[in-house]
């Protein structure tokens, strides 16, 4: 017996949403992975994650100040 499930999304990112989306997959799978499934994670995966948050920021910063 087979079991298939299909997700489908109404909304659709797109440009920059689409790109942030993207990049806090890793921080978030590394976050809950950590918390969830109690993975140890070395000190330069927490700094990884913290320059991909800080890289986001300030991009957004960027695009809502940019005119």
């Amino acid at each position: 017996m087979s079991l298939s499930c299909r997700l489908s999304f109404a909304w659709h990112a797109q440009g920059a949403a689409a790109a942030i989306l993207g990049s806090v997959e890793l921080p978030v799978a590394v976050i809950l992975t950590s918390v969830v499934v109690h993975e140890h994670v070395l000190w330069t995966g927490w700094v990884g994650i913290a320059l991909i948050t800080i890289g986001i920021a300030v991009g957004q910063r960027r695009t809502s100040v940019t005119p």
